[in-house]
């Protein structure tokens, strides 16, 4: 497993990689993020807009592309709706049927 920034853009042409994003909604990772710290939910909102829009920065000046393009990925999980857990296995479900040549590609 390879795990980093503007992967999914880098390794787009290569046959067995399978990009995954997780994302959800601002207010509840604004919310995950200030129960996670100590920061005020305020403060948790402004670091991560600050952090998204870094993120979105370094990949369209570095490469030219916006990460947050989904034609990248092959799937996305709303990682607020499920736990760790769960949204593991949907991840390894996925990713096997990916191997087994089952998702559309």
């Amino acid at each position: 497993m390879l795990l980093g920034r503007n992967s999914a853009y880098i390794l787009r042409d290569w046959p067995n990689v399978f990009n995954v994003w997780l994302d959800g909604p601002e207010p509840a990772r604004v919310n995950r993020a200030a129960e996670a710290s100590d920061l005020a939910s305020e403060m948790a909102a402004v670091q991560l807009r600050f952090e998204d829009e870094l993120r979105v920065s370094m990949s369209v000046f570095g490469y030219g592309y916006d990460p947050r393009n989904l034609e990248y990925y092959d799937l996305v999980v709303n990682t607020c709706r499920l736990d760790v857990e769960d949204a593991a296995q949907v991840i390894a479900a996925a990713a096997r049927a990916h191997a087994a040549g089952r998702l559309n590609q």
